[in-house]
This record gives structure tokens, sequence and C-alpha cells, in this order.
């Protein structure tokens, strides 16, 4: 009876998982509903115990996976701490390969979550504490996908140089143990860190390796058209008016042959078109930036924009230009205006 109920917690597990990916795609509304209420019902449905390690160690990971997903951050860390607890009081249990693996699967979440519920206190001795173990050399490639996504949550940009320029010069480490996917996700965070760092010829190689791979790994994380207006933002800053041109037909003509059209790419496609036509006159465009700025602040009230909006911090990089501040700085403050739960600067409407 224990071994069928250990059997139902590992397979509620895996499609929670299945289903968290899912949620990076652009789901419409009524989908996402539908797997939330789903897999509410489900984990309520079946009345787990936390009487051993294996099933204390699946209850949490699953309401971990579970609240992220709802988006309830501080519950999703609450959760992945009772999990660091759980190792912490059977500390026997890393000793067993299979055992570490999950220990540093469960690290890696809860960096995640802790950047995103405001709790960087714990990032340095979680990122310590997996350069500690001994780990396979695919669990240490996975850990700096989480690692460098945590210095892009944070806008901390010049802290990661030194762990961008390690996965740069060493590559081919990365290349051999990631997935497709997962490889995808840690070339858009290398991206996203060089475009911080305002080194946008670097950053535009690592989109352009994300366009020219596979779209269905791409797909699966749900970047396909972000990494395309990313690329146009990097034509921008590179001054490189004629090939922004050029892509701006391209990319037009890519997001026109998708079913389900969103208003964020509808935005920044006119954001773009308008800034062609006035590049010559500053006022002009500082106009078109307010209004794109203003546009994507009332996006970020809409459920199912908002994960397509926090991919990349386009309202920080549109202050940047209007303030003429660096796009670094922007993020950093967005971030401690979020966690110190003082007005949300995201939502500021220029006038």
């Amino acid at each position: 009876k224990r071994v069928m109920r250990d059997n139902d917690l590992k397979a509620l597990n895996n499609r929670m998982s299945f289903y968290q990916r899912k949620i990076g795609k652009r789901l419409s509304v009524f989908q996402m509903r539908h797997i939330e209420t789903q897999m509410s019902q489900t984990i309520k449905n079946k009345h787990f115990t936390k009487d051993t390690f294996f099933n204390s160690f699946f209850y949490y990971r699953i309401l971990s996976l579970l609240n992220s997903m709802l988006g309830n951050l501080k519950e999703s860390y609450k959760y992945d701490m009772k999990v660091l607890t759980l190792f912490k009081d059977k500390s026997e249990m890393k000793e067993l390969q299979i055992w570490k693996e999950r220990y540093v699967s469960s690290l890696s979440r809860l960096i995640t979550s802790a950047s995103l519920s405001g709790n960087n206190d714990m990032l340095p001795l979680i990122v310590d504490e997996i350069n500690s173990l001994d780990i396979s050399d695919k669990r240490k490639a996975f850990a700096d996908i989480n690692i460098t996504d945590i210095y892009l949550q944070l806008g901390e940009f010049e802290q990661s140089i030194r762990l961008v320029k390690s996965i740069e010069k060493n590559i081919d480490f990365y290349t051999k143990n990631l997935g497709l996917a997962n490889r995808t996700a840690l070339y858009f965070n290398l991206a996203v860190l060089n475009f911080g760092l305002e080194e946008y010829s670097r950053s535009l190689n690592w989109v352009n390796a994300i366009i020219n791979s596979s779209s269905d790994a791409n797909e699966e994380i749900g970047i396909n058209n972000i990494v395309r207006i990313l690329r146009l933002i990097l034509y921008y800053e590179l001054g490189r008016f004629d090939v922004l041109e050029y892509d701006l037909r391209s990319t037009s003509r890519y997001i026109d042959k998708q079913k389900r059209q969103y208003k964020f790419d509808k935005i920044l496609l006119d954001h773009f078109r308008k800034t062609i036509l006035v590049n010559d006159d500053n006022e002009k465009a500082i106009k078109v930036m307010a209004q794109t700025r203003n546009s994507l602040a009332k996006l970020t009230k809409i459920k199912a924009e908002q994960q397509i909006i926090s991919y990349f911090d386009f309202i920080s990089w549109l202050d940047s230009r209007l303030q003429h501040k660096s796009f670094s700085d922007l993020v950093k403050e967005r971030v401690h205006e979020k966690h110190t739960n003082k007005k949300y600067v995201g939502l500021a409407i220029y006038g």
C-alpha cells in the first residue's frame, strides 16, 4: 500500500513539473485556470501524509510547484525551505546518489523561489552549498542556469560577470551536459546578462544562437517571440537601423503567422515601426517611447500577458532611455521596490 502511495506521489510530481513547463508557454487564461484547478483538486483528493522521508519530500515539492504555478511565490518559497529542512534533519540521505541529485534539484528550485519572493539573503548560502557538493556534470550545468537566472532576476549584472565569462569560455561543457530546452534557457540568460552589462554584440550572438536552433526547444520555454523582439532592441542599441528595419519585417511576418496573438507583440512591433519613422527627431522618438512604456505598464495587470513580460524587463529598458539611467540600475530599483512593498514602479504611467 505504501509503495502504491509513493508511486502516486512520484507520478503527481512528474505531472506538476510538466504543467509548470507548460505555464512557461503562451497559454490562454482558460488553459491556465484549467491546469490550476485540475492540479489543486488532485492534491486535495489524495490526502497525502508526511510519515516517511520519501513522502514528505514529494509532498513539499508538489506544493512548491503548484504555488509557483499559481504565482504564490512566498508559499512556494516556504515549501522549498521545508525540503531544505528535511535534508538538514536527515543529512545521511545526501550520501545516496539519487537523493543527492534530488537535493541539488531542490537547491536550484530554492534559488528561484528565494529570489522571486525577496529572500535574497539566502542566495549566497545556497550557491555555496551547491558548489560544495560533489555532483554530476549535468547537475552542475543545470545549477549554473539557476544561478544565472538569479543574477538576471535581481538585476545583479555586474556580479554575474565572472560566471558569465566562465560559462562562455567553457560553453562546450554546457552544450554536452544540457538538453536542448535547458541549453536554450542558458543562452537566453547569457543574452540578457550581457545586455545588462551593455555587451550588446555578445548578447546578440546568444540571441542568434537561440533563433538558429530548434524552434521546438524555444517553444518549450515560450520564448520564440521574445528573442526576436529582443533582437530588435539589440539592433536599436547597436545603431544598426538598416538591419533593424529589415528584421522588423521578418519578425512581423513570423508573429503574424501564429494563431494566438498577444497585445505585447503588437505594442513592441508598433513601437519599432514608429521609431524607425521618427529616428531623426529626438523629441518625437521620446514621445514614442513614453507611449510604449505606458501601454506595457497597463499589460502588467493582465495575467495572460504577465508571463511574457516577465522574461525581460522591457519597461526598465524604456525607462533607461527616458530617464537617462542604466538598465542595470533600473532593474535593481524595480526589484527593491517590489520586495519592500512600495509602489511598484512598473505600474507607473508617463504623462
